[in-house]
């Protein structure tokens, strides 16, 4: 079991479309994967999917508008 540094709920269901469209883009996939290792600011994200930190905040405010991050 991993030893998160934040609370995460033990599920989470995305049903609702927009939670289903922002979880079908691959970077936000990979961001969603990151962050269960621990929580990760965006420039730690863009550092490790090696992407600018402006894309990097806009996926991440798309995970954050689906509900899907905090």
């Amino acid at each position: 079991m991993t030893h998160r540094d934040y609370d995460l709920a033990d599920e989470t269901r995305a049903s609702e479309p927009n939670q289903l469209k922002a979880l079908s883009d691959p970077l936000r996939m990979q961001i969603c994967d990151l962050v269960l290792e621990r929580a990760m600011s965006v420039t730690e994200l863009a550092d490790r999917v090696d992407r600018p930190k402006g894309t990097v905040a806009y996926h991440v405010d798309v995970l954050v508008e689906a509900g899907l991050l905090k």
